[in-house]
């Protein structure tokens, strides 16, 4: 596997469907081989990162889209939405500890824990997470 192969999945902006994008991560990450802690530690982060974006996605919106990339290395998930913008410095310093991250911080904080990267990026009125997780 020289190039990275890409999956990509959008789901209704609806906290029903983020099960829909664990499991899909369940199946890529046993095609990528990850260890059974690993596939745990992604398939949270996943459902965080959306349930982050159906929260907070422009009530117009409908669809959040998720885009997996696996590579020999590592697996990347990024997951966009729509909606105002967002600056992970105005949630927290990157240096700060679980007992300064205000309520609305602790899924980014869990996010940045279980995965190897973690960046987010707003623009245009896009937000997106992307998640990697080394191999």
């Amino acid at each position: 596997m020289s190039q990275p192969e890409v999956i990509t999945l959008e789901i209704p902006r609806s906290p029903k469907y983020v099960a829909v994008a664990r499991k899909t991560v369940e199946s890529i990450g046993v095609r990528a081989k990850l260890t059974d802690q690993q596939l745990s530690d992604i398939q949270v982060a996943v459902g965080e990162a959306c349930s982050n974006a159906v929260k907070h996605a422009d009530p117009n919106s409908p669809r959040v889209s998720l885009q997996y990339r696996i590579s020999p290395h590592k697996l990347e998930i990024v997951v966009r939405n729509s909606g105002l913008p967002f600056s992970w410095k105005d949630t927290c310093k990157r240096t700060c500890g679980i007992e300064d991250m205000p309520e609305n911080g602790l899924g980014l904080f869990l996010i940045k824990t279980l995965v190897d990267e973690m960046t987010i990026e707003s623009h245009c009125g896009v937000t997106a997470i992307t998640m990697v997780k080394n191999l």
